[in-house]
């Protein structure tokens, strides 16, 4: 083959990608193995009768070069051959609406959960970790509302396990033991 340089080795021929056999220019040609050729007919047929059509010129080159080790001829530099890459787009990230946590409760319970976050946030950013770390919104949730006494209290909460209960129990059981005493100094007036 002129362009290549060389003749073919017996085992090679060259794919015309638009299936067109007289269409010879370099765009439209793939020197590949035999075999590989007849999984790429193979192929073509697949996707032509699944989906109705056969795949883009484009989907094409990528599938010879990338799965059957094809040579595409647009890409040869008279010394070796370039690998066909199709063009990368940028990715953009999409930024997702932080969703706030809304506790839906009425009382007094509503200011302890408030001060419950408040001090998970606190220590989260102390020690430089995600808040759910800690413990997670619905574990405060339920500590505000069963309102625990003392560690085995605290241990019976589903998300307090005795590792967070030993990190970071006293804290929180000091915001409930404040929480009850104004709530019951409120309650006697």
């Amino acid at each position: 083959m002129r362009t290549l340089k060389r003749k073919l080795f017996p085992n090679e021929v060259v794919h015309h990608i638009n299936g067109v056999r007289s269409d010879n220019r370099l765009i439209n040609l793939c020197v590949m193995d035999r075999r590989q050729h007849e999984l790429v007919h193979a192929w073509l047929e697949w996707k032509r009768k699944a989906n109705g059509r056969y795949p883009s010129f484009k989907e094409q080159k990528q599938v010879l070069v990338d799965e059957h080790k094809g040579i595409l001829l647009e890409n040869y530099l008279g010394v070796g051959f370039k690998r066909y890459t199709s063009p990368v787009r940028p990715q953009f990230e999409v930024q997702k609406p932080k969703v706030r946590f809304t506790y839906r409760s009425t009382g007094n319970s509503q200011k302890l959960f408030s001060d419950l976050r408040r001090e998970r946030n606190r220590l989260a950013k102390e020690e430089n970790i995600p808040a759910y770390l800690v413990f997670k919104n619905h574990t405060l949730t339920e500590m505000a509302e069963q309102m625990p006494q003392d560690a085995q209290a605290m241990a019976r909460i589903i998300g307090v396990t005795p590792e967070k209960s030993r990190l970071y129990g006293d804290q929180f059981l000091a915001i409930i033991w404040k929480h009850k005493s104004e709530a019951s100094l409120r309650f006697r007036r």
